[in-house]
């Protein structure tokens, strides 16, 4: 299968180039200390980010309504400052159930979000198609791990 004229099967063995040499690493060198899993840190960095997974449940015969207007209000939300991810996704075993999941770059961002005047006047028109209250959960990603299995 060619990738963009590139056969996927040499993108493949290119990809793993950089393995090499921790792969030809003896095995104690590759464990972190006192263990002797097969996993190894293969880069570890300091990241500030705020994870928002909101969950939304709306009345059954007003799904579309809410996920229309959500629609309208995801571009501009994502041209916001501090927004990195901002997407809706709906629950196809609940129906009713729908999920953001965002990614803000402080706390700060986020607070500013949910002030603005797309956004209050976003939470007023989807006030009365709301089954329950929207749950906020919130993540604060200080770091960031990659790991090898």
């Amino acid at each position: 299968m060619n990738v963009d004229g590139w056969n996927s099967k040499w993108l493949f063995r290119i990809s793993l180039w950089w393995l090499l040499p921790i792969i030809l690493l003896p095995k104690n060198f590759r464990d972190s200390p006192g263990e002797t899993g097969y996993f190894f840190l293969i880069e570890s960095y300091r990241v500030r980010m705020l994870l928002v997974a909101a969950r939304c449940r709306v009345h059954l015969d007003h799904c579309q309504d809410f996920a229309n207007q959500v629609d309208r209000i995801i571009p501009i939300v994502r041209a916001e400052p501090g927004c990195t991810r901002y997407e809706l996704h709906a629950n196809v075993f609940d129906q009713g159930l729908f999920i953001f999941c965002e990614e803000w770059e402080s706390q700060k961002h986020l607070d500013d979000h949910i002030a603005t005047p797309h956004m209050q006047d976003h939470f007023a028109k989807c006030a009365e198609w709301k089954a329950a209250p929207t749950e906020l959960t919130l993540y604060e990603v200080s770091g960031v791990q990659s790991l090898l299995l």
